[in-house]
């Protein structure tokens, strides 16, 4: 009887030991993501942190219905623009001849009177790496927690972005 209990007692003590409900390092990095972005910005997310923060924000609370949310890894694939013309919804503003294929997609997003406000996670990450093989170069600057892709006929904006990065640190990173 001890040996049969013993497995359900390990799974209900881990299950409680894994409580998320109280963690909110998530849900302010998806705000302070949020507040570090324009108006109908599309966000290309690069891990799951940084995905599932801002879709709960999004999905859920519904907080910036403007903003266009995406996960890079998927662009990399083909069906994945075959989705976007399907659910157009989300974003009228792509239009469809640039949701053809990868191609026409990035050089959409390439050229300076034609797309919204990007960002990204990282500045060396697959986003970079998918937009450059499809343009000559980029321009980006940190934007509060999000990095600000620039078409490269356009400079970034000077202003800073270090005040939205303390405010951070102090309330979810200091002890």
């Amino acid at each position: 009887l001890l040996l049969c209990l013993l497995p359900l007692f390990t799974l209900l003590k881990n299950l409680s030991r894994n409580d998320q409900k109280r963690e909110f390092l998530y849900q302010g990095y998806g705000k302070g993501l949020l507040k570090s972005m324009e108006i109908n910005a599309l966000y290309f997310a690069e891990s799951d942190f940084d995905y599932f923060s801002l879709l709960y924000l999004l999905e859920v609370e519904h907080k910036r219905d403007d903003v266009g949310l995406f996960l890079t890894p998927f662009f990399s694939k083909d069906y994945q623009y075959a989705i976007l013309q399907q659910d157009r919804h989300s974003q009228p503003s792509i239009p469809r001849k640039a949701l053809i294929d990868q191609s026409n997609f990035f050089q959409w997003l390439g050229s300076s009177s034609a797309s919204p406000p990007l960002y990204c996670a990282f500045p060396n990450g697959p986003f970079v790496e998918m937009y450059l093989r499809h343009n000559s170069s980029i321009t980006f600057k940190p934007e509060g927690m999000a990095i600000r892709i620039h078409p490269p006929q356009a400079l970034p904006p000077a202003e800073s972005s270090i005040t939205l990065l303390d405010d951070f640190w102090e309330r979810y990173l200091n002890p």
